[in-house]
């Protein structure tokens, strides 16, 4: 349950301080409070209680925002988006050799066998509390069956999911800390390539996207690690997908 302050008050009272929680559906459908300016409203009401309003009550995960102008409670209608995707060219690189296989899609190698590895596509601009879902285009290569795919915040936030691209399963994923409602799918396509998925509710206003080769010897949560074997996995850069939805 989110709680908006009305004003900042830096008075400390010695007596208790009771909430008076002013709650949007009551304040909605009552015709005697629709005119009035909330937005302006004392911190404090004569009895010293704090006034506050419930932007988001609780049982519900829709956002209301108050328009100071017209003096009401909206719902927030931000619609869907997909979000760009930088060129790979300015994803960062962590121990990997990245080398085209054709005029679309690349082979992710790492380099060592005992250091972490991984690409990453740093800092996405997000809106706090939506669902987002990414999306990879992947192939297995060489004697490596698996890819790891994360969703981090500040560290150590983060959904991780490994997939299998030889047998076109989900070999499962985690969370630590700050996110919600993860899930993976792994979706068959033509010539051995897989859309694997990762969706998630993100607590964060940024996100990075990491994902490499693994060799399955690792944990979920930490499947960048050092591996047994220098694996490799096939991606196409152009069809990584980062959408938000509200749902």
């Amino acid at each position: 349950m989110k709680l908006i302050l009305i004003k900042e008050q830096s008075i400390v009272y010695k007596k208790t301080i009771k909430v008076c929680a002013l709650f949007l559906y009551t304040l909605m459908f009552s015709a005697c409070n629709k005119n009035i300016d909330y937005y302006n409203i004392p911190t404090f009401s004569l009895n010293k209680n704090l006034n506050a309003v419930i932007e988001i009550p609780a049982g519900t995960n829709k956002k209301f925002e108050y328009n100071k102008d017209t003096k009401t409670f909206e719902i927030d209608k931000r619609e869907d988006a997909i979000l760009n995707v930088p060129n790979i060219s300015k994803w960062f690189n962590n121990g990997l050799t990245l080398s085209k296989a054709n005029t679309t899609n690349y082979k992710l190698t790492r380099k060592e066998i005992n250091k972490a590895s991984f690409i990453r596509i740093r800092d996405i601009d997000v809106y706090e509390g939506d669902l987002y879902e990414v999306s990879v285009l992947a192939k297995k290569s060489g004697n490596a069956d698996f890819i790891g795919l994360r969703l981090q915040s500040k560290y150590p936030n983060r959904v991780d999911a490994v997939f299998n691209l030889k047998k076109g399963t989900i070999t499962g994923i985690k969370r630590i800390g700050s996110f919600e409602d993860q899930t993976a799918t792994i979706t068959p396509l033509n010539n051995g390539w897989y859309k694997c998925t990762i969706k998630a509710r993100i607590y964060s206003e940024q996100l990075n996207v990491l994902m490499g080769p693994t060799d399955g010897s690792k944990g979920i949560t930490n499947w960048e690690g050092p591996n047994k074997i220098k694996s490799s996995v096939l991606i196409d850069p152009k069809k990584i997908t980062i959408k938000s939805t509200r749902n």
